[in-house]
């Protein structure tokens, strides 16, 4: 037994001094915000997966055995607010780690020991007593309606932002906007029509009223778009028009009323499928709101700014007859048989990480700030913004509950009040400047 115990600690060893030796060089370039998105995305995926079908989790030694998680309230949404914590922990660590120049290196690899270490975090949270997750809830609560607010503030820029771009001088594209702004009205219109449909039944008074103010809010803000605001247009409300609808859709199918509803599954593929969705779509609405240039400014003043600055390594464009001379040299290097410890150091020095300027570090602090923030709204998300009412029955779907239809007809009304706000603030305050 010693002997075998010997080679396997040496077999872990040499495997970890190997993965030790790769965190550096084998991990994304300066920049790559994938890898955080694909842990955000599979934490998300695995959260709901352990709020419909977890059960008592426990460490399994060969001696030993250690009760993680025994109770229902580490499961369902138990689960889903740790692995949310998990995540807030390990984003507010990267963000904090870019403010120290010695530990920039971290956010640009070390992905290795970086994997551990989140696995490590979501063992410890689930350690932690359960009422500590009653006052994260409460905090979680108060950060994801600011992360949905943000996604608002972050739609209606998107959308004058594309309408001044194809307006431009250089652009533009007059035909192009009516041709985008009629096929969102056409798609607006056919999902309304379906709406009417599928949850305007007999008794379903409240929905009806849903419908109704959506196509209020709609044709008010449409006709100021078009016939006095400044700036307007067509696409801009266009743009919005769907997205209102789409909004009332999703609040319409989380509907608890059963009559009213007809989406309410208990089909286990169709439960699936939603899931895949939900745990996409909430990676997208961080990943969207930590890399938008309304924000963080724009990229090139922030590469401008580190170049002044002389934080920043960035590349000059040679001379033709440099180039000549390098491409030369080049050649007759590649022809050279040199010493294996040459090569070796130049590789080494090719792979080094450049270093961060300021301004690039406190965008990727942000977008870590962001993702964490977007960490404790897939928590609501999940949990229907913290409802005590958890749905025993695993096969409903996922977000079905009066506080997840309410949030999210709320948030419809206040984007189109906002937007409203949007087109006739110039008009009432006009000493300010809202170019």
């Amino acid at each position: 037994m010693g002997c075998i115990g010997s080679c396997i600690g040496s077999c872990l060893a040499t495997c970890g001094c190997e993965a030790m030796k790769c965190c550096g060089q084998c991990g994304p370039k300066r920049g790559s915000r994938i890898p955080y998105l694909v842990c955000f995305f599979i934490s998300t995926a695995l959260a709901l997966i352990l709020r419909y079908w977890g059960g008592p989790m426990l460490i399994h030694l060969y001696w030993y055995d250690y009760q993680l998680c025994n109770t229902d309230k580490c499961v369902g949404f138990g689960a889903a607010y740790r692995i949310s914590f998990t995540l807030c922990i390990f984003f507010l660590f990267h963000a904090l780690a870019l403010y120290s120049n010695s530990c920039q290196k971290i956010d640009q690899g070390f992905w290795m020991p970086k994997i551990f270490c989140l696995i490590f975090l979501l063992i410890i949270a689930y350690i932690i007593p359960n009422e500590f997750f009653d006052g994260y809830t409460h905090v979680a609560r108060v950060v994801g309606g600011i992360f949905l607010l943000l996604q608002i503030i972050i739609l209606i820029d998107f959308a004058y932002a594309w309408s001044e771009d194809w307006n431009s001088d250089e652009k533009n594209w007059k035909a192009a906007i009516l041709i985008v702004s009629f096929l969102f009205f056409a798609a607006s219109v056919v999902l309304l029509v379906f709406m009417f449909i599928w949850f305007a039944g007999s008794g379903c008074g409240l929905e009806k009223f849903f419908l109704a103010f959506t196509i209020i809010l709609t044709f008010t803000y449409t006709i100021i778009s078009i016939t006095f605001a400044n700036p307007g247009g067509i696409l801009p409300p266009a743009i919005m028009s769907l997205y209102a609808h789409y909004v009332c859709f999703n609040a319409l199918s989380s509907d608890p009323n059963v009559s009213c509803n007809p989406f309410e599954t208990t089909d286990t593929t169709q439960l699936v499928i939603g899931l895949l969705i939900a745990a996409a779509s909430t990676t997208y609405a961080a990943y969207n709101l930590a890399t938008s240039n309304s924000i963080f400014g724009d990229n090139e003043e922030a590469a401008a700014a580190d170049v002044e600055s002389g934080k920043a390594v960035v590349p000059k464009e040679a001379p033709k007859a440099e180039v000549m001379d390098a491409k030369a040299s080049e050649k007759d290097k590649s022809n050279d048989n040199k010493s294996g410890d040459d090569n070796k150091n130049a590789d080494k020095e090719d792979d080094e990480p450049e270093p961060l300027g300021p301004v690039q570090a406190m965008r990727n602090a942000k977008f870590h700030f962001i993702m964490a923030a977007g960490s404790m709204y897939m928590a609501m998300i999940l949990t229907n913004w913290s409802s005590r009412q958890e749905v025993q029955d695993n096969k409903k779907s996922y977000d079905v509950g009066e506080e997840n239809m309410w949030i999210k007809i709320s948030s419809q009304w206040l984007t189109c009040l906002l937007y409203i706000w949007s087109l006739i603030a110039p008009f009432i305050m006009k000493n300010r400047d809202f170019s």
